[in-house]
């Protein structure tokens, strides 16, 4: 059994991976860019961009937070291995993939903007506002908890569906995580992904891959050889139901007392 890691060790971590975030992701600008994300992370959410500058942890004159965003560099590519750097090199893993939107219905910025479903708690199911579709992966790192550790998101543009962009997205986990031999990874997937289009994407991966399957979902067994019969052979065969056996019947066949 490993040692536990002392807090000393953890924040050397966490200042390893701040420099790291400072000088492999952000580029020009990176002081600019910098201060907002130390402002978000420590104070949480702000009603405005504009009173991120209210914050104590910004550190230079308010002009500066608008031309970070439009002349400031950051590399969305080196965020990945950043994040997969931090997860445990041994044991199980496990991560949730999932499809998420963010409601943007007066957005002018992008063409592509598509129909999202947007889920509500209010019961009524949700609405279908103007948004952006989102495909993210995260690692669950503690049980029975909602807390969860993203390390992959991207946006789902017009043409590859969310099977396409979470199927990338367990490939480049599997890529990352090629020399963690003794750990294992197993990915939970929504009901989007329980289908052929994504398991025949990830059947080749290593490690476990569980996807919840729609109500409505039809499954055939493979289709048999049918020696003398003419005509197109079947490409299915005989559908996948479970058999149900009546609390009776199975009293009958044990010998107990119905």
């Amino acid at each position: 059994m490993a040692p536990p890691i002392s807090t000393q060790e953890h924040i050397s971590r966490l200042i390893e991976f701040r420099q790291a975030v400072y000088g492999r992701v952000f580029g020009k600008c990176r002081d600019a860019l910098f201060d907002p994300l130390d402002a978000l992370l420590s104070s949480g959410a702000f009603a405005s961009f504009a009173s991120l500058s209210q914050s104590e942890r910004v550190q230079r004159p308010w002009p500066s937070r608008y031309a970070a965003v439009e002349d400031g560099q950051r590399d969305t590519a080196a965020v990945r291995p950043l994040l997969i750097t931090q997860l445990p090199q041994q044991g199980m893993c496990f991560f949730a993939l999932d499809a998420v939107s963010w409601a943007r219905p007066r957005s002018r910025v992008w063409n592509d903007v598509p129909y999202v479903h947007h889920a509500s708690s209010d019961g009524d199911g949700g609405a279908i506002p103007i948004g952006y579709p989102y495909a993210a992966l995260a690692w669950c790192a503690e049980a029975h908890t909602s807390w969860s550790l993203p390390v992959d998101v991207q946006r789902i543009p017009g043409n590859p569906t969310a099977q396409d962009v979470g199927g990338a997205h367990m490939q480049a986990l599997t890529n990352a995580r090629a020399a963690c031999t003794h750990a294992l990874d197993s990915v939970a997937a929504d009901g989007k992904y329980g289908n052929g289009r994504f398991v025949s994407r990830v059947s080749n991966l290593p490690g476990g891959i569980v996807a919840r399957l729609r109500s409505d979902r039809v499954l055939y067994r493979p289709a048999e050889p049918t020696p003398g019969k003419r005509g197109r052979p079947s490409t299915d065969g005989e559908r996948f139901v479970q058999r149900r056996t009546h609390l009776g019947d199975t009293r009958r066949r044990a010998g107990m007392p119905g």
